[in-house]
């Protein structure tokens, strides 16, 4: 099941910092979750929802998942985009310019 956050910050009128986070299970309503129990960033939960997401659901929020880059230290089961297509990760290693997702099976397996 995957989880989706909302994370809001923002001023009052008055100056008083205001954080409001919610967690909706797919199919279910929004549920306020207090500050403190959140990851202390977002790139921690962005990747705790992953972690804990199928592969199916993983194609459907692509917008979360970072474009395979050169010269970038990629860690076992780290997820990356390149050309529209997820992979993960199955070797640890620092990508190369030849090192492309589709050409090197042995570094990245096509989630589909």
């Amino acid at each position: 099941m995957l989880k989706v956050m909302i994370i809001r910050e923002g001023t009052r009128a008055d100056g008083t910092q205001v954080s409001d986070v919610r967690v909706r299970n797919s199919g279910e309503t929004f549920e306020r979750v207090d500050i403190e129990d959140m990851p202390e960033t977002f790139e921690a939960a962005r990747y705790a929802l992953l972690d804990s997401a199928s592969d199916e659901q993983i194609v459907q929020v692509t917008s979360l998942i970072d474009q395979w880059q050169v010269g970038i230290a990629y860690e076992i089961n780290q997820l990356v985009q390149h050309a529209g297509i997820v992979y993960r990760v199955q070797q640890g290693h620092t990508s190369q310019f030849d090192w492309l997702p589709p050409n090197v099976p042995a570094f990245f397996q096509a989630i589909e």
